[in-house]
């Protein structure tokens, strides 16, 4: 077998392995295959490795290494073309928005939004379109605009609704529940809860047509963190024993099929939940066990929320030393992440440039 087909038949295995959301297997193939590409005798042809770099932006975004992100969009940039619409610039466009959200470089996380979005329009991909518009009510949400967040977020749930498969309308519902719950949380913050209240009921819709749509897919997974999201609004709802009851079932679902990111996801609502309840000991148990195995990194999005819930209930129960210690290790995180974001603004400018410069 040439090298060429032999990293075909690994993409091949790699991209199932991510549909199964093995995200860690799926990455260590992806980087295999472009170990073999960037060594190989014969010409990798530009469709391989167009595959394989952005099966491995993929990965790399599941497990929030953005900075890498746009190291490879650097690369995958040079694949395609920056004159002209199509797919794969739009697609390339969608996850490089991600990225540069996450790092806080919320201009160009606009901009590469925006252009995926008129790619959309202009290849008449309403699935497409809805995914862009997406991406466009993230960075809303990233910049605290909750207006324009939640406009965007129910404008790309009507394109879908008009054009687009059962399992795409079941990832953007699932995405909409995401975004109302940081949302919710977000008004919250500022002291208006109002809003928050009338954001939750009018998710209710989402929630119906999700629950519909996510019981017809095959993908255990993506019904699984449709239920997680939809059990983190039934949280937020006040519908505490619904809830309690939703993230337990999902949470041994997730142990046993080794879904880290959903695992971890209902140990912290359900930490809060008993933390609500006056139930310090368990909170504090489940907590620890969300940082478990410790080798496997936990995203700031989960991390840092679990670690602010841990100051706060080792301070209930009185020790200190271990408040001392929760704050430390939140100080770290928080210097950690800055310090991502520092490095990718000044060590990765190319890739932000080539946007602002060349796409129209």
């Amino acid at each position: 077998m040439s090298q060429l087909r032999h990293c075909q038949t690994l993409l091949e295995q790699a991209d199932q392995s991510f549909e199964l959301a093995r995200f860690d297997e799926a990455l260590r193939a992806a980087d295999a295959v472009l170990r073999v590409l960037d060594e190989a005798i014969e010409c990798p042809t530009e469709d391989l490795l167009f595959r394989a770099l952005m099966l491995r932006v993929r990965c790399r975004l599941k497990f929030e290494r953005f900075d890498a992100v746009l190291v490879d969009s650097e690369r995958l940039l040079g694949l395609v073309a920056l004159d002209r619409s199509s797919l794969r610039r739009a697609e390339l466009l969608i996850n490089m928005s991600f990225a540069h959200s996450q790092l806080s470089m919320h201009e160009l996380a606009l901009r590469a939004a925006r252009v995926a979005w008129q790619d959309a329009l202009a290849l008449k991909n309403i699935p497409l379109a809805s995914r862009a518009i997406e991406r466009l009510a993230m960075c809303h949400l990233a910049l605290g605009d909750a207006i324009e967040a939640e406009r965007f977020m129910q404008e790309a749930l009507g394109l879908i609704e008009q054009q687009g498969s059962t399992y795409e309308r079941v990832q953007r519902y699932s995405n909409a529940m995401h975004m109302v719950c940081g949302l919710h949380d977000g008004y919250l913050a500022q002291g208006n809860p109002g809003m928050a209240q009338g954001l939750l009921a009018r998710a209710s819709r989402v929630v119906a047509q999700g629950s519909a749509a996510a019981q017809a897919i095959d993908s255990d997974y993506l019904r699984s963190m449709w239920e997680a999201n939809v059990a983190r609004w039934l949280r937020r709802r006040g519908e505490l024993d619904r809830a309690e009851a939703a993230l337990r079932q999902l949470g041994a679902l997730a142990e046993a099929q080794g879904w880290l990111a959903i695992r971890r996801s209902t140990q912290l609502e359900m930490a809060l939940i008993a933390e609500g309840a006056g139930r310090p000991g368990p909170a504090l148990e489940l907590l620890q066990a969300l940082f478990e195995p410790v080798a496997l990194r936990v995203r700031d999005s989960v991390a840092l929320p679990a670690l602010e819930a841990q100051v706060r209930l080792y301070a209930t129960v009185g020790d200190s030393a271990a408040v001392t210690r929760a704050l430390a290790h939140l100080a770290t995180r928080r210097s950690v992440r800055a310090e991502a974001v520092r490095q990718a603004r000044e060590q990765l400018p190319d890739a932000g440039v080539r946007i602002m410069d060349t796409l129209t």
